[in-house]
């Protein structure tokens, strides 16, 4: 079961606004839910999180204000609201104030043991299904890790690159309807120990 208590003020930006939020533990399972889970209602929610409606509700709208999720206007009533994850990527800047180490490294930790959990939960389902579709979307799907040496300035050029890659496919046109999946892309870029590299 999440707990959580909604007693603090909504916030009003900063560097690290986003990685702050999702330090919480209840809009961390919120958010997360709705980036892999897809749309969803505050009560939806609220049964498979354990809370209460009203408790949702309040962190959705906390999320909300650092446009990390949105409401879905073609889908909600007036009676019942749909929530979606905005596609948004999380960076955060070291040398802003926000957060202690220990909140940042338990929320990166949070986040990489999640993203890891969805991993291997896709390639044990992935391995031991026959459907055509699926297979094609196995053979799609990648699993790889590369190390190589760069100095400061290439590792800060790389992570430009693959950031207007990937800003390039999150603008480009929607699939047709029933063509297209929600799609994992993890980017971790970080020196190793065992070795100098020179800037």
């Amino acid at each position: 079961m999440v707990n959580g208590m909604a007693d603090e003020a909504f916030p009003t930006g900063g560097a690290n606004a986003r990685w702050v939020a999702l330090m919480h533990p209840v809009r961390a399972a919120v958010w997360d839910r709705l980036v892999h889970g897809g749309g969803a209602t505050s009560s939806t929610l609220a049964s498979q999180l354990e809370m209460s409606t009203g408790l949702t509700s309040y962190h959705l709208r906390y999320l909300a204000k650092l446009d990390l999720v949105r409401e879905d206007l073609n889908r909600g009533t007036r009676r019942e609201r749909w929530w979606v994850a905005e596609p948004v990527v999380l960076q955060m800047d070291a040398s802003a104030p926000d957060g202690t180490i220990k909140e940042r490294a338990a929320l990166t930790s949070h986040i990489a043991m999640a993203e890891m959990q969805r991993h291997l939960a896709y390639w044990s389902r992935a391995w031991r299904s026959d459907d055509p579709v699926e297979v094609a979307w196995r053979a799609a799907s990648t699993s790889d890790q590369l190390v190589v040496e760069l100095s400061l300035e290439q590792m800060r050029q790389l992570d430009d690159e693959i950031a207007q890659l990937v800003q390039k496919w999150q603008a480009a046109p929607a699939p047709k309807q029933g063509h297209g999946r929600r799609v994992q892309l993890t980017l971790r870029t970080y020196p190793l120990p065992d070795g100098e590299l020179h800037a």
